[in-house]
């Protein structure tokens, strides 16, 4: 009995130094390998205090922000105007906020994610020049399969004569991890490390849990491999998705649209690496989508070859952040401008 107690005492003994060890060494593992962890910058955390859990499409921008109360986002070089968002939490010009809340026709609302969105006080007031009323129904870090319930939920009861449909070169993987965030069960921010933006955790509570609780192994582990396996494939190099998922929500956006006697237009928006350095891998698959559409009565802006063959192309974005500036907005809007008059004539 004493010998049976002593071996069950010297199994705990071991038992609880293991795991001590275990735990000296999950602590240091996460010291050492932090850098493999999820850590948003101070900008993303910023944009995150300003916005909300939306059951169908993510998140959205809180609603009535008034442009009265002075926030300020700030990101890089970017020029932010001061936040003004309808009840319904799409960013605006306050004016247009204003016109909307008066029962004013619509003319254009634009769908897209940050280009169209960061454009909108730009987009407002060139259009407003024209004589044309533009609504912003766009928003940052959103996809295709968001952008057509956008449509269907909001854009389409608003009875605008056009829809502009932004279609961005990130817009193919995004969508895949759209759907891959519906399936999790999860609300946006916990999918996608605690912000709008953040790398998705994925929809095994198991692999959830390991990764919260075990994040330094797991980063050593990752490390180990990687020293062992150098000609492992990154992740970054993984295959685009094919366009074949894109492709068919612009056709059901551009069919519902028309149901509603709604005039639909897609623009294809070029990256700043695109318009200065040349097609990315992304702007291929644009290509390889827009010969997808060209049997169908879906009119089509490409913005690529626009913006490459501007006079000073560079000028068209901010020198550090990747968006368009005021005068690539303003570039944008002209040539929407240009192609809704001359389908007007």
């Amino acid at each position: 009995m004493r010998q049976r107690t002593s071996r069950l005492i010297n199994a705990l003994m071991v038992v609880v130094s293991l795991s001590a060890a275990f735990g000296v060494c999950e602590l240091v593992f996460r010291r050492r390998y932090a850098h493999y962890f999820y850590a948003p910058r101070d900008e993303v955390a910023a944009i995150q205090s300003q916005l909300v859990l939306h059951p169908m499409l993510g998140f959205t921008w809180r609603g009535g922000i008034e442009r009265s109360a002075g926030v300020v986002l700030k990101s890089q070089d970017v020029a932010f105007e001061p936040l003004s968002t309808d009840a319904d939490g799409f960013l605006n010009h306050p004016e247009a906020i204003a016109q909307r809340k008066r029962g004013e026709p619509i003319d254009v609302i634009g769908l897209g994610d940050s280009f169209i969105e960061h454009g909108c006080h730009a987009f407002y007031e060139r259009f407003r020049e024209a004589g044309l009323f533009y609504y912003n129904m766009a928003i940052h870090r959103q996809s295709p399969p968001q952008y057509n319930l956008v449509l269907e939920q909001y854009a389409a009861p608003c009875k605008p004569a056009w829809i502009v449909y932004g279609l961005f070169e990130n817009d193919f993987v995004e969508s895949e991890d759209f759907l891959n965030w519906r399936e999790s069960g999860l609300d946006w921010f916990a999918y996608h490390s605690g912000t709008w933006c953040g790398p998705p955790v994925g929809g095994d509570a198991w692999k959830r849990f390991l990764r919260k609780h075990l994040r330094g192994t797991i980063a050593f582990t990752r490390v180990l491999k990687e020293k062992l396996d150098a000609s492992a494939p990154n992740v970054a190099d993984a295959p685009l998705p094919k366009p074949d998922v894109v492709c068919r929500y612009i056709r059901e956006a551009h069919d519902f649209a028309g149901v509603h006697a709604i005039q639909f237009l897609l623009v294809v928006i070029p990256s700043k690496a695109t318009t200065l350095e040349g097609p990315t891998a992304e702007s291929v698959r644009c290509d390889e989508l827009v010969e997808d559409l060209r049997e169908t009565t879906i009119h089509v802006l490409d913005l690529r070859k626009l913006f490459s063959a501007a006079e000073k192309p560079d000028s068209l974005y901010y020198k550090v952040d990747g968006h368009w500036n005021t005068a690539g907005a303003v570039e944008a809007a002209n040539a929407i401008i240009k192609h809704v008059r001359n389908r007007a004539d």
